[in-house]
């Protein structure tokens, strides 16, 4: 009885554990590994002259014909691509203008190779007064190029990503800035040409002079460093000097990599239509001294103590804003207009030359820890003056700018807005 009652339990153990027929197979599901909070990717591709391509600048450019590169050009890209995939795609050109007819086409066939949405693809020029001149028709062969060395630079820079955290630093360098406003001798104020007789006495105001300054640090990769600046890149010498240059822009890319062999360079123009270079450098007095200017900007730079960031899910908001004409108060004019942001951080990205108090009104109305306003972006509509650049005797911008007076200050609110409606997303 005892042996009986052994094997019925043997039946049954061997049947609850391996089952009667065949066993169904439970499925194995792979889920895929999430993204990094942030990759960030760099690339960088020279896009200097040939000889006989014309240079803009100061002068008809027809007449300034390059002889030779004194600094070279470059294509920078970098991508920033977040948790859910979502990838920017963030150029420093080293190039006088973005104009949209030249570059909305590549920035079509980027968005084609790269899968990148166009909106996505943002592209910002130093604003350097000696690259090739891209509206002169001799210049036409260049502008092909152009293409290919920008899709070029994306792909290197898409290939290159790599997870990366974020730290930013600002410094206040003095004296390596002005504002080209001038008090006169007769009692009048303004910039440009002089009133007969008159002398220029004094500035009317220091200019902003605030250096930012982002750090993505990147695991087993070379760290990307940007820089936001209020100057414009001059030229390398008078209107004899015909050299191509991306002026002290290249002269802190090349100082801040020699100094720093982590640290790969990304300069973009602040708000400075209104800000000119400028030295009080010991040996050191004119806009021509590109190098020595460049290298005491990196003083501060190498210097600076930086602070780590949150790197939250992209953010971008593009859209297309209309000014009225100042030759035409019938016609709009209409601008692209694009901030995005990269957790604490934001870009502003803006299509003008955009005045210095302009950009420190967007800045002091930002939520977020740093704020990058970036000019000569996605497009170049001239001179954005500010209400007393209009209220001066004599403005050189005013002379020359294509929207009425108040249009800045539209701008300044358009942005402040956007940025708001940005950071009220991420900060609930």
């Amino acid at each position: 009885m005892k042996r009986t009652i052994c094997m019925v339990l043997c039946v049954l153990l061997c049947i609850g554990l391996f089952g009667c027929g065949k066993a169904e197979q439970t499925p194995v599901t792979t889920q895929p590994e999430p993204l990094p909070p942030l990759q960030v990717g760099y690339g960088r591709v020279d896009i200097s002259p040939d000889p006989g391509i014309p240079l803009q600048g100061y002068s008809n450019s027809s007449n300034r014909l390059c002889n030779e590169v004194t600094e070279p050009l470059y294509a920078t890209c970098i991508a920033f691509t977040d948790q859910t995939g979502n990838t920017v795609l963030l150029y420093h050109l080293d190039l006088t203008t973005t104009k949209e007819k030249v570059f909305d086409p590549i920035r079509e066939e980027i968005a084609e190779n790269t899968g990148v949405p166009f909106e996505q693809i943002l592209l910002a020029s130093t604003h350097t007064h000696s690259a090739p001149d891209l509206d002169n028709l001799l210049a036409k062969s260049y502008t092909k190029q152009l293409n290919e060395w920008l899709l070029k630079a994306a792909q290197l820079a898409m290939a290159d990503r790599t997870e990366a955290s974020v730290s930013v630093a600002e410094a206040y360098p003095e004296d390596l800035n002005w504002v080209r406003y001038y008090n006169y001798s007769d009692g009048t104020w303004g910039s440009g040409t002089l009133p007969p007789g008159a002398k220029r006495e004094s500035h009317i105001r220091d200019a902003d002079n605030q250096l930012q300054m982002i750090r993505f640090v990147r695991e087993g990769a070379k760290d990307v460093f940007l820089v936001n600046w209020q100057g414009h890149p001059h030229r390398d010498g008078g209107d004899d000097k015909l050299n191509a240059t991306s002026d002290m822009v290249g002269a802190m890319r090349k100082e801040l990599e020699m100094r720093d062999e982590d640290a790969l360079f990304a300069y973009f123009s602040g708000a400075s239509g209104n800000v000119n270079n400028h030295s009080y450098i010991k040996g050191v007095t004119t806009t021509a001294d590109y190098y020595e200017h460049g290298k005491a900007l990196v003083d501060y730079m190498v210097a600076a103590k930086f602070s780590p960031v949150e790197s939250a899910p992209i953010q971008l908001l593009y859209e297309t804003e209309s000014l009225t004409s100042k030759g035409d108060h019938t016609k709009a004019l209409e601008f692209p207009l694009c901030v995005f942001s990269l957790g604490d951080i934001a870009f502003v990205m803006a299509p003008y030359e955009m005045f210095d108090t302009s950009g420190q009104y967007i800045k002091s109305h930002s939520g977020f820890k740093m704020t990058f306003v970036v000019t000569y972006a996605n497009a170049h509509r001239g001179y954005l003056p500010t209400l007393d650049a209009f209220e001066a005797d004599s403005s050189y911008e005013v002379r020359i700018t294509k929207v009425i007076k108040g249009s800045a200050e539209e701008m300044e609110l358009k942005f402040t807005e956007m940025l708001d409606q940005m950071y009220r997303k991420s900060n609930p």
